[in-house]
């Protein structure tokens, strides 16, 4: 089935049987190393759309210490579409999950690599989230770019309906390993752990505007004193958190339409029909 496979387009926009990124002579396959986003087209509408080209344009610029143009990433991001709306299998199928990734092959060209997966937005919980002590280099660079250490992701099995929340060696709450976490204090307000290793991604940047979202030191013995938790991140939107620990959170179903609300009309406001 057609719906059941993952579409890769090339530099030019074309349409390629297999993943070109799977070449010995790049970046990633050599180094770990390459710029991506990942973002959900609803409705044939791309979320968040501006603001995923500015995080990959200034992620190739601190990755390679390259430039690369809006226009290009635009016409990349239209033309590939196009492309899947003209097969008639798929011409009335308007939910994807899309990744945009940026490797440098062996010469020092850069070249991009479009992948669309058909996908469903089912709403989900997660049911239990795991509390692990993350390690971070001295020399552990940012500049608001989200970047995965897959390395010490895998270490960990994460089952359905598990997640993992990660800590300093300190305690101090950071983030999720692909979201950020997000907290109702009681009494009302909505709070974000504030960290140096917090890599804030666009759907806490840009998806909760309106909410009123504090920054603030979280301490996982803390944690007890919020009434409701939730991860988010800009292709599921958020994603009440029922327990992380030993501690139950009971009202983050109470809650989740208030958020999901909030997100839902960024998401709208924020995207480009394709």
């Amino acid at each position: 089935m057609l719906l059941d496979k993952t579409f890769y387009f090339n530099e030019r926009g074309e349409l390629t049987s297999v993943d070109p990124g799977l070449a010995f002579g790049n970046s990633a396959f050599l180094y770990a190393q390459s710029i991506f986003t990942t973002a959900a087209i609803r409705d044939h509408s791309l979320s968040f759309y501006s603001q995923h080209i500015d995080r990959l344009k200034r992620g190739v610029k601190w990755c390679f210490e390259k430039e690369v143009k809006s226009e290009f990433i635009e016409d990349l991001i239209l033309s590939s579409y196009s492309s899947l709306k003209s097969c008639k299998e798929l011409a009335g199928f308007g939910d994807w999950k899309f990744r945009l990734t940026f490797i440098q092959r062996a010469n020092g060209e850069l070249f991009p690599l479009l992948a669309f997966s058909p996908f469903t937005f089912l709403e989900t919980n997660v049911e239990k989230v795991k509390i692990v002590s993350e390690v971070f280099g001295s020399d552990f660079k940012k500049d608001n770019i989200k970047v995965g250490d897959y390395r010490t992701s895998k270490i960990y099995e994460q089952r359905v309906g598990e997640a993992l929340l990660f800590c300093d060696k300190e305690g101090f709450v950071t983030e999720g390993s692909y979201s950020n976490l997000i907290l109702r204090a009681k009494g009302g307000k909505w709070v974000t752990p504030k960290h140096e290793f917090v890599l804030e991604g666009i759907a806490l940047q840009h998806g909760l505007e309106g909410l009123g979202i504090e920054r603030c030191e979280i301490h996982q013995s803390e944690l007890e004193k919020y009434e409701a938790a939730w991860f988010i991140n800009a292709l599921r939107g958020p994603q009440a958190i029922l327990r992380i620990g030993d501690h139950s959170f009971k009202n983050s179903l109470k809650f989740h339409e208030e958020i999901k609300e909030v997100f839902n009309k960024n998401r709208k406001e924020k995207g480009r029909e394709l």
